[in-house]
Protein backbone atom coordinates (compact mmCIF):
# COMPACT_ATOMS: atom_id res chain seq x y z
CA UNK A 1 0.00 0.00 0.00
CA UNK A 2 1.42 3.62 -1.31
CA UNK A 3 1.45 6.56 1.15
CA UNK A 4 -1.67 7.96 -0.62
CA UNK A 5 -3.59 4.58 -0.60
CA UNK A 6 -2.09 4.30 3.39
CA UNK A 7 -3.38 7.79 4.44
CA UNK A 8 -6.91 7.01 2.84
CA UNK A 9 -7.76 3.93 4.67
CA UNK A 10 -6.88 5.29 8.08
CA UNK A 11 -8.77 8.06 7.03
CA UNK A 12 -11.75 5.76 6.47
CA UNK A 13 -11.25 4.20 10.03
CA UNK A 14 -11.22 7.73 11.62
CA UNK A 15 -14.21 8.46 10.49
CA UNK A 16 -15.61 6.17 12.72
CA UNK A 17 -13.70 7.61 15.99
CA UNK A 18 -13.45 10.94 14.79
CA UNK A 19 -9.82 10.94 14.78
CA UNK A 20 -7.45 10.12 11.66
CA UNK A 21 -3.76 8.83 12.35
CA UNK A 22 -1.41 9.38 9.47
CA UNK A 23 2.49 8.66 10.03
CA UNK A 24 5.07 10.93 9.14
CA UNK A 25 9.14 10.33 8.62
CA UNK A 26 10.58 13.79 7.77
CA UNK A 27 11.91 16.22 9.85
CA UNK A 28 10.25 19.37 7.49
CA UNK A 29 6.40 17.26 7.69
CA UNK A 30 6.84 16.75 11.38
CA UNK A 31 7.94 20.20 13.17
CA UNK A 32 5.22 22.36 12.34
CA UNK A 33 2.60 19.70 13.94
CA UNK A 34 5.04 18.90 16.67
CA UNK A 35 5.41 23.04 17.85
CA UNK A 36 1.75 23.33 17.97
CA UNK A 37 1.01 20.79 20.16
CA UNK A 38 4.23 22.08 22.15
CA UNK A 39 2.10 24.99 22.00
CA UNK A 40 -0.62 23.86 23.40
CA UNK A 41 -0.31 20.72 24.87
CA UNK A 42 1.82 18.42 27.45
CA UNK A 43 5.33 16.21 26.69
CA UNK A 44 8.00 14.77 29.22
CA UNK A 45 11.26 16.58 29.03
CA UNK A 46 12.61 14.27 26.65
CA UNK A 47 10.08 14.70 23.69
CA UNK A 48 10.25 18.27 22.84
CA UNK A 49 11.23 18.80 19.36
CA UNK A 50 14.70 20.01 19.98
CA UNK A 51 15.67 17.29 21.38
CA UNK A 52 13.98 15.05 18.83
CA UNK A 53 15.29 16.82 16.04
CA UNK A 54 19.33 16.27 17.49
CA UNK A 55 18.11 12.79 18.34
CA UNK A 56 17.23 12.04 14.81
CA UNK A 57 20.44 13.82 13.31
CA UNK A 58 23.05 11.98 16.17
CA UNK A 59 21.52 9.39 17.11
CA UNK A 60 19.01 7.93 15.02
CA UNK A 61 22.04 8.38 12.12
CA UNK A 62 24.53 6.82 14.18
CA UNK A 63 22.66 3.91 14.57
CA UNK A 64 20.89 3.66 11.02
CA UNK A 65 17.60 2.87 12.11
CA UNK A 66 14.05 4.08 10.51
CA UNK A 67 12.39 6.43 12.85
CA UNK A 68 8.71 7.37 12.31
CA UNK A 69 6.24 10.01 13.96
CA UNK A 70 2.55 8.77 14.40
CA UNK A 71 0.46 11.64 14.53
CA UNK A 72 -3.60 11.49 15.58
CA UNK A 73 -5.66 14.53 14.28
CA UNK A 74 -9.28 15.58 15.48
CA UNK A 75 -11.25 15.08 12.42
CA UNK A 76 -13.55 17.49 13.61
CA UNK A 77 -11.49 20.46 14.50
CA UNK A 78 -7.98 19.29 12.37
CA UNK A 79 -5.66 19.25 14.58
CA UNK A 80 -3.01 17.37 15.89
CA UNK A 81 -3.86 15.52 19.62
CA UNK A 82 -1.55 13.10 20.07
CA UNK A 83 1.91 12.66 18.89
CA UNK A 84 4.37 9.60 19.52
CA UNK A 85 7.46 9.10 18.02
CA UNK A 86 9.02 5.72 17.14
CA UNK A 87 11.89 4.05 15.66
CA UNK A 88 11.93 0.19 14.34
CA UNK A 89 15.38 -1.80 15.72
CA UNK A 90 15.93 -5.50 15.46
CA UNK A 91 16.42 -7.35 18.59
CA UNK A 92 16.96 -11.02 18.65
CA UNK A 93 15.86 -11.39 14.75
CA UNK A 94 12.22 -9.58 15.42
CA UNK A 95 11.74 -6.29 13.78
CA UNK A 96 10.39 -4.34 17.45
CA UNK A 97 9.00 -0.83 17.18
CA UNK A 98 9.83 1.07 20.65
CA UNK A 99 9.83 4.79 21.80
CA UNK A 100 12.25 7.12 19.79
CA UNK A 101 14.60 6.16 22.31
CA UNK A 102 17.99 4.27 21.91
CA UNK A 103 19.17 4.38 25.03
CA UNK A 104 18.89 8.77 25.92
CA UNK A 105 15.66 9.00 26.71
CA UNK A 106 14.85 8.31 30.60
CA UNK A 107 11.30 8.30 29.90
CA UNK A 108 9.16 8.09 26.64
CA UNK A 109 5.52 9.26 25.68
CA UNK A 110 3.51 10.97 23.49
CA UNK A 111 2.66 14.37 23.25
CA UNK A 112 -0.77 15.35 23.80
CA UNK A 113 -3.07 18.04 23.20
CA UNK A 114 -4.35 19.09 26.78
CA UNK A 115 -7.72 18.66 26.07
CA UNK A 116 -7.23 15.21 24.69
CA UNK A 117 -8.95 13.19 27.04
CA UNK A 118 -10.40 9.68 25.64
CA UNK A 119 -11.98 6.86 27.04
CA UNK A 120 -10.64 3.67 27.08
CA UNK A 121 -12.84 2.70 23.68
CA UNK A 122 -11.85 5.40 21.95
CA UNK A 123 -8.14 5.01 22.76
CA UNK A 124 -8.58 1.00 21.81
CA UNK A 125 -9.95 2.44 18.40
CA UNK A 126 -7.81 5.02 17.80
CA UNK A 127 -4.76 2.50 18.46
CA UNK A 128 -6.64 -0.29 16.23
CA UNK A 129 -6.01 3.01 13.58
CA UNK A 130 -2.34 3.79 15.22
CA UNK A 131 -1.49 -0.26 14.09
CA UNK A 132 -2.64 0.31 10.60
CA UNK A 133 -0.32 3.07 9.97
CA UNK A 134 2.71 1.42 11.43
CA UNK A 135 5.53 -0.16 9.43
CA UNK A 136 6.58 -3.77 9.01
CA UNK A 137 7.64 -5.17 12.40
CA UNK A 138 7.02 -8.07 15.21
CA UNK A 139 6.37 -6.48 18.25
CA UNK A 140 5.48 -2.81 19.85
CA UNK A 141 7.50 -2.15 22.90
CA UNK A 142 6.78 0.99 24.62
CA UNK A 143 8.42 1.57 27.70
CA UNK A 144 9.53 3.74 30.28
CA UNK A 145 6.06 5.78 29.93
CA UNK A 146 4.74 7.92 33.19
CA UNK A 147 1.10 7.77 33.83
CA UNK A 148 0.65 11.46 33.60
CA UNK A 149 2.07 13.69 30.68
CA UNK A 150 2.51 17.41 31.98
CA UNK A 151 -1.01 17.94 33.78
CA UNK A 152 -2.63 15.04 31.05
CA UNK A 153 -3.51 11.17 31.81
CA UNK A 154 -1.15 8.80 29.54
CA UNK A 155 -4.08 7.64 27.01
CA UNK A 156 -1.95 4.57 26.32
CA UNK A 157 -2.08 2.90 29.52
CA UNK A 158 -5.55 2.91 28.87
CA UNK A 159 -4.59 -0.05 26.33
CA UNK A 160 -5.12 -3.33 27.86
CA UNK A 161 -1.10 -4.53 26.87
CA UNK A 162 0.22 -1.65 28.89
CA UNK A 163 1.51 -2.56 32.66
CA UNK A 164 3.52 -1.05 35.16
CA UNK A 165 7.56 -1.75 35.23
CA UNK A 166 9.99 -2.13 38.15
CA UNK A 167 11.75 1.22 37.12
CA UNK A 168 10.34 4.15 38.38
CA UNK A 169 11.05 8.13 38.19
CA UNK A 170 11.99 10.15 41.50
CA UNK A 171 11.53 13.85 41.87
CA UNK A 172 11.60 17.03 44.24
CA UNK A 173 8.95 19.36 43.94
CA UNK A 174 10.52 23.16 44.00
CA UNK A 175 8.39 25.89 43.01
CA UNK A 176 10.10 29.65 43.72
CA UNK A 177 9.99 29.38 47.59
CA UNK A 178 11.95 26.09 47.59
CA UNK A 179 15.22 26.94 49.33
CA UNK A 180 17.87 24.19 50.79
CA UNK A 181 16.10 24.87 53.97
CA UNK A 182 13.79 22.72 53.34
CA UNK A 183 16.54 19.85 53.05
CA UNK A 184 17.31 17.61 56.17
CA UNK A 185 18.92 19.40 59.14
CA UNK A 186 21.68 16.88 59.42
CA UNK A 187 22.37 16.82 55.74
CA UNK A 188 22.86 21.03 55.59
CA UNK A 189 25.20 20.73 58.77
CA UNK A 190 27.42 17.86 57.01
CA UNK A 191 27.34 19.61 53.89
CA UNK A 192 28.00 22.94 55.48
CA UNK A 193 30.98 21.44 57.45
CA UNK A 194 32.59 19.98 54.20
CA UNK A 195 31.95 23.42 52.23
CA UNK A 196 34.13 25.10 55.20
CA UNK A 197 36.81 22.63 54.53
CA UNK A 198 36.23 23.01 50.85
CA UNK A 199 36.85 26.89 51.67
CA UNK A 200 39.89 26.29 52.74
CA UNK A 201 41.09 24.63 49.45
CA UNK A 202 40.53 27.84 47.29
CA UNK A 203 37.49 29.87 46.36
CA UNK A 204 34.48 27.56 45.74
CA UNK A 205 32.07 28.60 42.96
CA UNK A 206 29.42 27.02 40.96
CA UNK A 207 28.41 28.30 37.49
CA UNK A 208 25.63 27.19 34.69
CA UNK A 209 27.57 27.64 30.96
CA UNK A 210 26.90 31.06 29.40
CA UNK A 211 29.24 30.76 26.50
CA UNK A 212 30.07 27.72 24.10
CA UNK A 213 33.74 27.81 25.36
CA UNK A 214 32.34 27.54 28.72
CA UNK A 215 29.85 24.50 27.82
CA UNK A 216 33.15 22.75 25.62
CA UNK A 217 35.12 22.90 29.00
CA UNK A 218 32.35 21.44 31.22
CA UNK A 219 31.25 18.71 28.94
CA UNK A 220 34.96 17.45 28.38
CA UNK A 221 34.93 17.84 32.18
CA UNK A 222 31.92 15.69 32.41
CA UNK A 223 32.43 13.14 29.95
CA UNK A 224 36.16 12.58 31.14
CA UNK A 225 34.72 12.09 34.65
CA UNK A 226 32.12 10.33 34.16
CA UNK A 227 34.43 7.85 32.07
CA UNK A 228 36.93 7.70 35.29
CA UNK A 229 34.11 6.33 37.28
CA UNK A 230 32.37 4.36 35.05
CA UNK A 231 35.67 2.36 33.96
CA UNK A 232 36.53 2.12 37.58
CA UNK A 233 33.11 0.21 38.17
CA UNK A 234 33.09 -1.84 34.56
CA UNK A 235 29.67 -0.52 33.75
CA UNK A 236 29.14 0.69 30.01
CA UNK A 237 29.14 3.90 29.70
CA UNK A 238 26.93 5.60 26.51
CA UNK A 239 29.45 8.31 26.64
CA UNK A 240 32.07 6.45 25.08
CA UNK A 241 29.65 6.31 21.67
CA UNK A 242 30.89 9.43 19.86
CA UNK A 243 26.89 9.92 18.35
CA UNK A 244 25.56 10.08 21.48
CA UNK A 245 28.11 12.08 23.02
CA UNK A 246 27.12 14.36 19.85
CA UNK A 247 23.72 14.76 20.31
CA UNK A 248 24.13 15.65 24.14
CA UNK A 249 26.58 17.86 23.01
CA UNK A 250 24.07 19.48 20.50
CA UNK A 251 21.66 20.43 22.77
CA UNK A 252 23.47 22.95 24.57
CA UNK A 253 22.88 26.70 23.50
CA UNK A 254 24.12 28.23 26.36
CA UNK A 255 22.93 31.57 27.16
CA UNK A 256 19.73 31.31 25.59
CA UNK A 257 16.32 30.64 27.08
CA UNK A 258 15.30 28.34 24.24
CA UNK A 259 18.17 25.94 25.54
CA UNK A 260 17.19 22.28 25.94
CA UNK A 261 19.91 21.46 28.02
CA UNK A 262 22.43 22.81 30.39
CA UNK A 263 25.78 22.73 31.98
CA UNK A 264 26.62 23.43 34.91
CA UNK A 265 30.26 23.15 36.82
CA UNK A 266 31.23 23.36 40.76
CA UNK A 267 34.69 24.16 40.83
CA UNK A 268 37.66 25.24 43.03
CA UNK A 269 40.03 28.43 42.27
CA UNK A 270 38.56 27.16 38.40
CA UNK A 271 39.36 23.54 38.43
CA UNK A 272 36.14 21.44 37.90
CA UNK A 273 35.30 19.27 40.54
CA UNK A 274 31.80 18.32 39.52
CA UNK A 275 29.89 19.01 36.79
CA UNK A 276 25.64 18.35 36.64
CA UNK A 277 24.10 18.11 32.58
CA UNK A 278 20.43 18.26 32.26
CA UNK A 279 17.56 19.03 30.08
CA UNK A 280 15.33 21.89 31.03
CA UNK A 281 11.88 23.22 30.25
CA UNK A 282 9.19 25.39 32.02
CA UNK A 283 7.77 21.89 34.02
CA UNK A 284 10.82 20.56 35.10
CA UNK A 285 14.86 20.34 35.09
CA UNK A 286 16.05 16.59 34.66
CA UNK A 287 19.37 15.77 35.62
CA UNK A 288 21.05 13.27 33.40
CA UNK A 289 24.75 13.58 33.68
CA UNK A 290 25.62 13.92 37.35
CA UNK A 291 29.93 13.72 37.99
CA UNK A 292 32.36 14.34 40.48
CA UNK A 293 36.11 14.10 40.31
CA UNK A 294 36.64 11.40 42.87
CA UNK A 295 40.72 11.63 43.35
CA UNK A 296 41.51 14.16 46.15
CA UNK A 297 38.23 15.36 46.38
CA UNK A 298 35.32 12.63 47.31
CA UNK A 299 35.46 13.27 50.98
CA UNK A 300 33.96 17.12 50.30
CA UNK A 301 30.79 15.22 48.59
CA UNK A 302 31.24 17.50 45.68
CA UNK A 303 28.47 15.63 44.12
CA UNK A 304 25.95 16.42 46.83
CA UNK A 305 26.86 19.98 46.73
CA UNK A 306 26.61 20.76 43.03
CA UNK A 307 23.11 19.13 43.43
CA UNK A 308 22.19 21.36 46.27
CA UNK A 309 23.35 24.10 44.00
CA UNK A 310 21.78 23.16 40.86
CA UNK A 311 18.17 22.23 42.76
CA UNK A 312 18.65 26.50 44.24
CA UNK A 313 19.15 27.53 40.92
CA UNK A 314 16.12 26.15 39.32
CA UNK A 315 14.09 27.14 42.01
CA UNK A 316 14.91 30.07 41.13
CA UNK A 317 13.73 29.56 38.10
CA UNK A 318 10.34 29.09 39.05
CA UNK A 319 11.23 25.47 37.91
CA UNK A 320 8.01 23.11 39.13
CA UNK A 321 10.34 19.43 39.52
CA UNK A 322 13.70 18.73 40.15
CA UNK A 323 13.81 15.15 38.28
CA UNK A 324 16.52 12.53 39.25
CA UNK A 325 14.98 11.20 36.82
CA UNK A 326 15.43 6.52 36.97
CA UNK A 327 16.35 4.76 39.72
CA UNK A 328 15.92 5.02 43.92
CA UNK A 329 19.15 5.46 44.94
CA UNK A 330 18.99 6.73 49.06
CA UNK A 331 20.54 10.44 48.25
CA UNK A 332 17.12 11.49 45.85
CA UNK A 333 14.62 10.39 48.88
CA UNK A 334 17.13 12.46 51.07
CA UNK A 335 17.22 15.85 48.65
CA UNK A 336 13.17 15.66 48.72
CA UNK A 337 12.45 13.16 45.72
CA UNK A 338 9.04 11.09 45.63
CA UNK A 339 8.38 8.18 43.73
CA UNK A 340 6.43 7.79 40.69
CA UNK A 341 5.93 4.84 38.82
CA UNK A 342 6.62 3.81 35.19
CA UNK A 343 4.81 1.69 32.83
CA UNK A 344 4.94 -0.51 29.82
CA UNK A 345 2.84 -1.35 26.23
CA UNK A 346 4.14 -4.15 25.27
CA UNK A 347 2.27 -6.35 22.23
CA UNK A 348 2.78 -8.59 19.56
CA UNK A 349 2.25 -7.33 16.07
CA UNK A 350 2.75 -10.84 14.30
CA UNK A 351 3.06 -14.46 15.06
CA UNK A 352 6.61 -14.28 15.27
CA UNK A 353 6.54 -11.84 18.01
CA UNK A 354 3.59 -13.80 20.15
CA UNK A 355 6.27 -16.23 21.65
CA UNK A 356 8.44 -13.75 22.30
CA UNK A 357 6.27 -11.12 24.19
CA UNK A 358 4.72 -14.30 26.20
CA UNK A 359 8.28 -15.27 27.01
CA UNK A 360 8.93 -11.60 28.26
CA UNK A 361 5.68 -10.98 30.20
CA UNK A 362 6.43 -14.12 32.39
CA UNK A 363 9.90 -13.71 32.79
CA UNK A 364 8.65 -9.88 34.35
CA UNK A 365 5.98 -11.74 36.57
CA UNK A 366 8.56 -14.46 38.08
CA UNK A 367 10.70 -11.88 38.74
CA UNK A 368 8.05 -9.78 40.51
CA UNK A 369 6.93 -12.68 42.48
CA UNK A 370 9.40 -14.85 44.49
CA UNK A 371 7.06 -17.39 45.00
CA UNK A 372 6.05 -18.31 41.49
CA UNK A 373 9.54 -17.98 40.33
CA UNK A 374 10.20 -21.07 43.05
CA UNK A 375 7.98 -23.30 41.94
CA UNK A 376 8.78 -22.80 38.04
CA UNK A 377 11.92 -23.30 39.97
CA UNK A 378 11.00 -26.57 41.60
CA UNK A 379 8.91 -27.58 38.32
CA UNK A 380 12.05 -27.63 36.55
CA UNK A 381 14.31 -29.60 38.84
CA UNK A 382 11.15 -32.23 39.03
CA UNK A 383 11.27 -32.55 35.28
CA UNK A 384 14.92 -32.64 34.93
CA UNK A 385 15.27 -35.50 37.81
CA UNK A 386 12.95 -37.25 35.96
CA UNK A 387 14.83 -37.25 32.34
CA UNK A 388 16.86 -40.15 31.30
Amino acid sequence: MDQQQQHRATAAQGARTGYEVTALRALGSVEPVWHALERNGDATIFQAFDTFRAWSRHVATGYGVEWLVVVVFDRTAQTPVMLLPLVVVKRGGLLVIEAADLGVCDFNGPVLARRFNPSADEMTAIWADVRRVLPEGDVVCLTKMPSVIGTAPNPLLLLKASHRIKLSNYKTPLGPRWTAERLPDKLRADLASRRRKLDKRGKVAFRTAQTEQEADTFFVAMVEQRAARFAATGRPNILDCPSHRAFYRALLTPGKETSAAVIQALTVNGKIIATGYGLVSDQGFAMIFPTFLAEGWRNYSPGMMLFVESMTWAAGRAIAFYDFTIGGEEFKMTLGAVEFPLFEHLEPLTLRGRPAVFGERLRRRLSNSPALKSLVVKARSFRNKGSP
